[in-house]
């Protein structure tokens, strides 16, 4: 089970290995200062660590100045405890 400091210290080595800065829970994914690159590499990587926890078309409609880190990390949380 993941819980919500590991997610956010997950979160941000992906964010950082895109050249962006850490964040913590009230930041908004805008504040990380990466890329859409860095955007789509950072959907994958959560996708490859936590599994489907975002449809593709609600990513595609984001709006990355609003959506905050605790948002990811509660969706995350909310799949990873779906599955078990």
């Amino acid at each position: 089970m993941f819980n919500r400091e590991s997610i956010l210290h997950y979160l941000n080595e992906t964010i950082e290995a895109e050249h962006g800065k850490a964040l913590h829970e009230d930041s908004t994914l805008s504040e990380s200062e990466i890329d859409s690159f860095g955007y789509a590499l950072f959907w994958l990587s959560i996708e490859e660590k936590y599994g489907k926890c975002f449809p593709s078309d609600e990513m595609r409609a984001f709006n990355y100045e609003a959506l905050t880190i605790k948002v990811i990390i509660d969706r995350i949380i909310d799949a990873q405890n779906n599955i078990t």
